[in-house]
């Protein structure tokens, strides 16, 4: 499967989380999918995580390497954005899949947990990277009152990122 499919994959997976309601049929069918056969989607997905890392960090150290020899410094939107087109975004994705079916289900938390523990990571290191993602969602500018109108969709966003982070930081 090509990196451009995994990612749309993810933005999807991603996407149900935020927008199916809690305790629908549609909403337990997904959590089902991460928990049946003994964990094995949740297993690729701590697979898929790994491989985000390594490509991640690859690219770093490339770049890096080529600031060193061009000595061009990047800002830190710069450095933020090229992770986010060589992998970032995908391990935002990831490890918001991965925070949903921990927060929802305690047997899945301590399956996912324990395939972090043997690379030496934690939920800590979903907690960075979310906070991070959440960090970097701009908010639109808007002169209505905050109580006549609706949440804009990084409004909600931004505030399920925070809820997700708060109870993972809790249990790690």
């Amino acid at each position: 499967m090509s990196f451009e499919t995994t990612e749309h994959l993810l933005s999807l997976l991603s996407s149900l989380f935020t927008s199916l309601p809690s305790d629908s049929q549609p909403r337990l069918r997904l959590l089902s999918k991460f928990i049946e056969s003994s964990y094995s989607k949740l297993d690729r997905l701590s697979e898929l995580r790994e491989e985000l890392e390594i490509r991640i960090e690859k690219v770093s150290t490339s770049s890096n390497l080529g600031e060193e020899e061009e000595e061009i410094e990047l800002s830190e939107d710069e450095k933020y954005f090229e992770r986010l087109e060589n992998g970032g975004m995908s391990l935002q994705f990831c490890d918001y899949v991965a925070g949903w079916v921990c927060m929802e289900d305690d047997g899945a938390r301590e399956h996912y947990e324990m395939l972090l523990s043997r690379r030496g990571k934690g939920l800590k290191d979903l907690v960075g990277v979310l906070r991070e993602y959440s960090g970097n969602i701009q908010l639109s500018e808007r002169g209505e009152e905050e109580g006549e109108r609706e949440p804009t969709e990084s409004e909600v966003q931004k505030g399920v990122l925070e809820g997700l982070t708060e109870f993972l930081e809790s249990v790690a």
